[in-house]
């Protein structure tokens, strides 16, 4: 009867034990979910952005291109500010006729997104049509109320076409 006693006690033990790791186990993988999850919804955000970025780009819209662009902006080998970028981007001379993306990369590094990626555009020019293909590298941060804006940029020219 002792062994018995004994043996189910063990058995009780045995159980409570995997009961407890399979427990952790899935409270870890719960969490580790979330935090997939919330990086995924944070890299859908930053994507979407990059679209809005180029889109306000092709439709010279500047309170868009004013919320999305920091302060503190950049771009790359340049003296670009905030302000320059949006004044070139809603000159007349600059028609874009679209700004493609693909190839999109986002590494979300806490507060700090870097994008990287391929631009395709077309514009008119004076006596024709331009393309180009270039890849660029934008970085974005979260400000103090929690919305992305893009710091700084940097791109690459690829390839220049021009028909007329």
């Amino acid at each position: 009867m002792k062994k018995i006693i004994s043996i189910t006690f063990l058995l009780l033990i045995s159980f409570s034990t995997v009961l407890a790791q399979t427990k952790t186990a899935t409270v870890t993988t719960q969490k580790q979910s979330r935090v997939s999850q919330a990086k995924n919804a944070a890299e859908k955000e930053l994507e979407d952005l990059e679209y809005k970025l180029s889109d306000s780009l092709v439709s010279k819209n500047e309170s868009i291109l004013n919320k999305l662009i920091a302060d503190d902006f950049s771009i790359a080998g340049s003296t670009i500010t905030k302000k320059s970028y949006v004044e070139i981007a809603k000159a007349p001379q600059l028609n874009f006729n679209s700004v493609e993306k693909s190839d999109m990369r986002i590494k979300i590094y806490g507060e700090t997104a870097v994008i990287t990626g391929r631009n395709t555009t077309s514009r008119k020019i004076e006596n024709g049509e331009s393309s180009s293909i270039f890849n660029f590298m934008d970085v974005w941060i979260k400000s103090e109320n929690g919305d992305w804006q893009c710091v700084a940029m940097s791109h690459d020219s690829v390839l220049l076409i021009f028909s007329y």
